[in-house]
């Protein structure tokens, strides 16, 4: 084994610890109060849209079985029934597609303000920087870098 391997290696190890102790820059310091406050607005908005969603799911779940159970009442010789049986189960199943399509968009939502939740917490947690940088922020952002995560429930999606 080659022995100078093992000190590069401890370098490049100690050199990455090191800079994550660095403090923040004024332009990485405005970066994570932007990440904070997207966190902040987008994830109370996801986490109510995905609370509407599982309620509209519930009630198309619910309709799709009275029509379901309704479907054994319809006798063969009731075209009229039937149509209309027809008509009430096609407009649903385009309601339930309308609804799938939803779903993808909010999970790509939900992908999205998850990578910026990976991100200040890589880039940012934990991390100090200069008063006056701080201060050159808006207020906003001010309040958003003194919250940080605290009390941020950001939604997720299931693998």
């Amino acid at each position: 084994m080659n022995r100078n391997l093992v000190p590069i290696a401890s370098l490049l190890v100690a050199g990455s610890a090191w800079a994550q102790s660095e403090p923040l820059d004024a332009d990485a310091l405005a970066r994570c109060a932007q990440q904070v406050q997207q966190l902040r607005s987008e994830a109370p908005r996801l986490l109510a849209r995905n609370a509407q969603l599982d309620e509209q799911r519930e009630s198309i779940q619910q309709r799709q079985r009275a029509l379901a159970a309704e479907a054994k009442g319809i006798g063969s010789e009731d075209l009229n029934a039937g149509l209309d049986y027809s008509e009430r189960r096609r407009l649903l199943n385009d309601e339930a597609r309308a609804f799938n399509a939803e779903i993808e968009r909010i999970k790509d939502e939900i992908r999205a303000i998850n990578v910026v939740k990976q991100q200040y917490a890589a880039n940012c947690a934990q991390r100090s920087y200069r008063r006056s940088d701080f201060e050159r922020l808006s207020p906003q952002a001010q309040a958003a870098m003194r919250a940080g995560m605290g009390g941020i429930e950001v939604p997720y999606t299931e693998p």
